[in-house]
């Protein structure tokens, strides 16, 4: 679980332990590449090669894209499409020479169907 939110991401391994599985907790702004890059040396260096992947980058800021200023959108840019791109570029390439099935599931908030 990467999430820039470690208490967060810690709640939710509980839950996954829980059910008799594994789960390691990395605090990471998914927007900054190096970050992605180190968390995915970590997890690989932890658990393995993924043979799944789940991203799910999400955040939103109130008042619709029209009304934001520049900055907000420029976040909302860098964590919702950067962080799944980063995220992709640094776990799915050790995915691809792993041997077996691998999956990539991407979805987004709530906030990719909100109203302009």
């Amino acid at each position: 679980l990467l999430d820039i939110d470690e208490r967060a991401a810690k709640t939710t391994a509980a839950t996954i332990r829980d059910l008799d599985r594994r789960a390691l907790v990395l605090q990471c702004d998914v927007s900054l590449p190096e970050e992605v890059e180190r968390s995915a040396a970590d997890v690989i260096e932890h658990l393995g090669t993924p043979t799944d992947l789940w991203a799910n980058a999400g955040v939103g800021a109130p008042g619709g894209l029209l009304a934001m200023d520049r900055p907000t959108l420029d976040w909302l840019y860098a964590v919702n499409v950067g962080g799944m791109l980063n995220l992709l570029r640094a776990l799915v390439p050790a995915m691809v020479e792993a041997a077996g099935a691998r999956r990539v599931g991407l979805t987004a908030s709530i906030s990719g169907i909100t109203r302009v």
